[in-house]
This record gives structure tokens, sequence and C-alpha cells, in this order.
């Protein structure tokens, strides 16, 4: 059997709001519209998790064959 498993990781980045909701909505901007700002940000963000152990695998799921 051959299963996908899901990583997790968590990270931070830092951006400039007025409330946690704009600073959530910031990012997912950045996300959705490829920003060079926020991919660095995140890149660098997931990189610094990997190696202080900040991930886990949390799920498996069974592929066919």
């Amino acid at each position: 059997m051959m299963y996908n498993v899901v990583v997790t990781v968590s990270c931070t980045v830092c951006v400039p709001a007025e409330s946690s909701r704009e600073a959530i909505d910031a990012v997912n901007r950045g996300i959705t519209n490829d920003d060079l700002d926020i991919g660095l940000q995140i890149g660098s963000a997931i990189q610094y998790a990997i190696r202080n152990g900040h991930i886990e695998a949390t799920k498996a799921i069974e592929v066919e064959d």
C-alpha cells in the first residue's frame, strides 16, 4: 500500500496591519497573488520551522495503486 501523508508546518510571518483580521487577509492576498515579499517570508519561516522541529505528520490517506 501507498499513502499520501499530510505534513503540517507551523510558522509565522510579520505584516503591517490595523487588526489581526487585516493581517490575515493581507497574507492570504499575498499567497493568492503570488506576492514576492510574502512568498519570501513564508519560505524563510518554513525553513526555520523545519530546522527547529515545528513540523509533524498529521494524517495519512491511502492511495490506490
